[in-house]
This record gives C-alpha cells, sequence and structure tokens, in this order.
C-alpha cells in the first residue's frame, strides 16, 4: 500500500510539473505589482491561512503577521486559523475583505489539505477562489507556497511539491504573484515541531512577502 501511494505522488509530481511548465525557483512570479485597489486601504494587508500563519507555538509578536507589520509598517491583520484548510479559506475570504477592506491579501494554504490527503484539484479550485474573491474586492492576492514538512510529516514533502507546482500554474494564470516560502524553509531547524516554524522561520516567511506588500 506505501508503494502503491509512492507511485501515486510521483505520478502527482510529474503531472503538476508538465502543467506548470517545469519546476520553477525563482522566489515569486506570476504577478504583475499592484493594481487599483479601489477605496481599500494600501496598507492594510490580511494574512488568511492555518497555524503557521496564527504563529502557533511562538508568542503573538513572533508570527509572521506581526513581523511582516514592523517590517512594512503597514497594518497587518493575522486572520490565521488553527486548523483550516484551503476550503475554509474560501469561504471565510468574503468577510475578511468586507470587514478590513485591505489593499493586500496574503493567502498561504496547503498544509492541511495534504496531510487529510485531499484531492490537490480541491486545494487549486479553493486557492482560485479566494484569489478571485480577492480580485473582485479589488484587493491585491499573493499565494504562499506550503512549507516542506519535517520529522514524521516529511512523507507529504512529496505531494507538496506536486501541490505547490498546481498552486504556481494556478496564481500565473490569475495574473497573481506565487511566493516560493518552500524554497527559503528548507532547513529544519527552522521548525518547532516539523511543522510550525520557529521566530527566526516566521522572519523567513515575512521577508519573503515583504517586497509583495510595498
Amino acid at each position: 500500500m506505501k508503494q502503491i501511494w509512492y507511485s501515486l505522488t510521483k505520478l502527482l509530481v510529474v503531472l503538476a510539473m508538465v502543467l506548470s511548465g517545469g519546476i520553477g525557483c525563482n522566489d515569486s512570479s506570476g504577478g504583475s505589482g499592484f493594481s487599483d485597489v479601489g477605496d481599500n486601504d494600501i496598507n492594510t494587508v490580511v494574512c488568511m491561512g492555518d497555524s503557521i500563519t496564527l504563529g502557533s507555538g511562538l508568542p503573538s509578536a513572533q508570527s509572521y503577521p506581526v513581523q511582516l507589520a514592523v517590517m512594512t509598517g503597514k497594518r497587518v491583520i493575522n486572520s490565521g486559523l488553527s486548523g483550516e484548510a484551503s476550503g475554509g479559506g474560501a469561504g471565510r475570504v468574503g468577510g475578511q475583505l468586507g470587514r478590513h477592506k485591505p489593499g493586500c491579501l496574503l493567502s498561504m494554504y496547503g498544509a492541511n489539505d495534504v496531510i487529510r490527503v485531499r484531492p490537490l484539484g480541491e486545494l487549486a479550485a479553493n486557492v482560485r477562489s479566494i484569489i478571485q474573491q480577492a480580485k473582485a474586492n479589488q484587493t491585491n492576492p499573493v499565494v504562499g507556497a506550503i512549507l516542506p514538512m519535517f520529522e514524521a510529516r516529511s512523507i507529504f514533502n512529496p505531494t507538496i511539491v506536486a501541490a505547490n507546482e498546481l498552486l504556481r500554474a494556478v496564481a500565473k494564470e490569475e495574473g497573481v504573484d506565487f511566493v516560493n516560502l518552500h524554497s527559503s524553509m528548507q532547513d529544519p531547524g527552522l521548525y518547532l515541531d516539523g511543522l510550525h516554524p520557529t521566530a527566526a522561520g516566521a522572519n523567513i516567511i515575512a521577508s519573503k512577502f515583504e517586497g509583495q506588500v510595498q
């Protein structure tokens, strides 16, 4: 059974590479900069995601959204929700956009989809929905890659590679930025438990997103 799962995962990786034109190594790709934000606040950023965005295991001041606020001087809203998968984000994003009226939305989903063995097509569709809802609100969306996993969860890494290539392809199709956080978070020492980043890891995530919100 394990061999079958591994073979299917390898097939997903190959398929994702074909759909996206190969695995890229750039830190960001696909977008064309900020567009008109209408009556939204260009200095407000909403960060949506799961416990990684929330900053589980860290003091709140060390979460990546708070560190991003310090780096940029902008109002950064931490809308991470522990345990949330991409479907929850797609269902929740409209309320966050209406409440905070951000000029930029940072989306970082996929870890829980992968862990729960949800179809990758479902993840791609949910992230596309998040992007399209943001664009309809005249909020600039940015898609962050799924981070690698370590310790017992390292078994999911081949699927994460495939998922990230699908997310990159969705971002490219929608004309928005994809930030390759995955390539910058390869050191197991950047994680508290193999899944959640340390303060140093959160700082790297914030630094990668910094250029997208300026």
